[in-house]
This record gives structure tokens, C-alpha cells and sequence, in this order.
């Protein structure tokens, strides 16, 4: 008790010295409040696009002069029961060049699907930070079932925010 009671004095009598001598203590500001930090969002539906095949694709795109910190992805994936989302990957171009980096993530299946009694709804909800720079379809999210036909009904998303770059 007596460190913290000495520990709170000693940080208001710095307040006091910093104050008096002209420094301001501003808090830091937050994505929102700083005009270098943009928030992004998007969202890309596979639905049944490519119905027949074992993989899915969404790809984003990060504006020229930009870099996109991607701060959360999830993908919802329906197939036909009995089939198994295998695999999900997210892919980017690593930074300065060369060939594209690959992260993996764990689908977990979590029930059968809405309105659907005879599928299987996959999910992966992944917080990271992960950095992806300017490109036409730089930022691609996959996801790989184990047959070739039948359902598959995909849902991309990303949150996160875009840096500018100097």
C-alpha cells in the first residue's frame, strides 16, 4: 500500500514539474482521430461462383501510395455435408519484392447451415496484424474443400486500417 501511495505521488508532482515548465501531455490518438491511419473494411461473396473445384478465392485491393494493416479476417464457408473446409490461406506480396508470403489458418466447423439440413457451415475468425502493400488483388484470402462438386458457398471479410506510404 505504501509503494503505490508513494508511486501516485511521485507521478502528480512530475505532472506539476512538466506542467509549470510548458510541457502538454496529449493523449495519443487513436486510428480514428489520426488522419495518417485510414479504416478499411470489405467484404467479398464467392457464393456459387465457381461451384465446381476445390478452391475459393477473394482478392482485395490496397490503393497506389497506401499500405493495409489487415487487423482481423473471417471467412464463413457452407459446403455439402460430409465435405471438410481443408485449408484456409491468406496470401500477400512480401515487402520490397519478391514472391508472395502464405499464412494459414484453421477452419472449425460449427454446425449445419442456415436453412440447410444436409451442410456443414465452416468458420475462421483470426485476429493478426498483417501488412500488405499497394496492388490490384494484393490481398487474396482462400479456402480449400476436399470435393469438387456440390455446395460451396464462400464469404470473405477483412477489417484493418490503410497507411500512408512516403
Amino acid at each position: 500500500m505504501r509503494t503505490s501511495r508513494h508511486s501516485i505521488i511521485v507521478k502528480a508532482g512530475l505532472i506539476i514539474i512538466l506542467t509549470l515548465c510548458g510541457f502538454q501531455v496529449a493523449p495519443a490518438k487513436s486510428g480514428s482521430e489520426n488522419p495518417a491511419l485510414q479504416p478499411y473494411q470489405a467484404e467479398e461473396d464467392a457464393g456459387d461462383i465457381s461451384p465446381n473445384g476445390y478452391y475459393k478465392t477473394a482478392s482485395f485491393d490496397v490503393p497506389a501510395g497506401k499500405r493495409l494493416v489487415v487487423e482481423l479476417v473471417t471467412i464463413k464457408a457452407i459446403v455439402d455435408s460430409g465435405v471438410i473446409i481443408s485449408e484456409a490461406t491468406i496470401s500477400v506480396p512480401k515487402l520490397g519484392g519478391g514472391p508472395r508470403l502464405n499464412f494459414h489458418l484453421t477452419p472449425a466447423a460449427i454446425g449445419t447451415g442456415p436453412g440447410c439440413a444436409s451442410c456443414v457451415t465452416f468458420v475462421v475468425t483470426q485476429p493478426l496484424q498483417l501488412y500488405c502493400d499497394a496492388g490490384t488483388g494484393a490481398l487474396q484470402i482462400r479456402t480449400e474443400r476436399t470435393a469438387t462438386s456440390g455446395l460451396y458457398s464462400t464469404r470473405f471479410s477483412v477489417s484493418g486500417h490503410l497507411v500512408d506510404l512516403p
